[in-house]
């Protein structure tokens, strides 16, 4: 970049812009710019838009997983993974076979809690070994015995 100390105007419309200290380039290179606020302001929020784009997704930004296992779903209730297999087994909360897994929907969850709510009443029951209110899904659907 050739070496300057002639100031820079950047005025699109034509009002007089307000002068800033000269920027020492890496170069040795000294630049003065005149910019208007607006015209500034437009700059900046590009610039930050644009480095916001190449930051990587936060944890809140990704998605939620579709499915959770009873061991995951036990620990979102604060329940023991027994007090759930009862709910299950009761047709509390339905659950996902797949293959060999069961799996639980969040949602269910959530609405399992938003019953328990209106009822006022504990929604637990004893725990079972089977697991009704699980549709098979999978090639290798087994059921539990």
């Amino acid at each position: 970049m050739p070496r300057t100390d002639k100031p820079l105007i950047a005025s699109p419309n034509g009002q007089a812009a307000s002068a800033a200290p000269p920027l020492v380039l890496a170069t040795g290179a000294t630049l003065s710019l005149a910019v208007e606020p607006a015209a500034l302001e437009q700059l900046v929020r590009r610039v930050a838009q644009e480095l916001l784009a190449q930051l990587p997704p936060t944890p809140a930004a990704q998605a939620a997983p579709l499915l959770v296992s009873l061991r995951e779903g036990a620990r979102l209730l604060s329940c023991s993974e027994r007090t759930l297999w009862g709910l299950v087994d009761a047709g509390e909360i339905q659950c996902v076979r797949i293959g060999t897994r069961l799996l639980l929907d969040p949602r269910d969850l959530q609405a399992w809690i938003d019953r328990a709510k209106g009822n006022g009443a504990e929604q637990t029951a004893p725990a079972g070994s089977g697991a009704r209110g699980c549709p098979a899904v999978g090639a290798r659907a087994h059921r539990r015995s």
